[in-house]
Formats: C-alpha cells, structure tokens, sequence
C-alpha cells in the first residue's frame, strides 16, 4: 500500500504515515492547505495514485472540510469519502 493520511479531528492536524515507516504531523489549524504529489503542495504525498494537485483542506464555519482540487476520490483513514467532506 502507498502512503496514507490520517485527519485528526481532535487536534486540527494531519498525519502523513510514509512508506518507510516515518509519520509526519502536520497542524492544520484554521489555514488552507494543499494536498498533493506536486511537491509545491503544503503536503507532498509522492505516491503515484495521488493527483499533483489532489485536495485542499481549508476552514469554514466552525469546521474543517476537506475537497477534491481533481476530480478524484478522496481517501481518509482508508475510507472513501467522495469529492468533498465535513472533518469536525
């Protein structure tokens, strides 16, 4: 399996579990972050199934939500949640 990313809620942060057993967390707070395989993104997922420009993690209303830049699916913790969802 590639690399996996793991929201969560509790904390506002994202977690990057790599390949070779590194994790990286990454604090999501109330900015805009870009998720992708373009290492221009916020976070850089290298993995080939991962879009250049895949998805955009921002908040809105209280809430922090997550949609596809691409028209791909998304991902998170294994599950797929579609284009767009709601993570608080």
């Amino acid at each position: 399996m590639g690399q996996q990313a793991q929201l969560s809620r509790r904390d506002a942060a994202l977690y990057v579990f790599h390949n070779d057993g590194q994790t990286n967390r990454i604090q999501i707070a109330e900015q805009r972050v870009s998720v992708g395989r373009d290492p221009r993104n916020d976070v850089h997922l290298s993995d080939q199934s991962v879009r250049p420009r895949h998805a955009t993690i921002y908040f809105s209303g209280g809430e922090h939500i997550i949609s596809s830049v691409s028209d791909g699916t998304i991902l998170l913790n294994g599950t797929s949640i579609g284009s767009s969802a709601t993570l608080d």
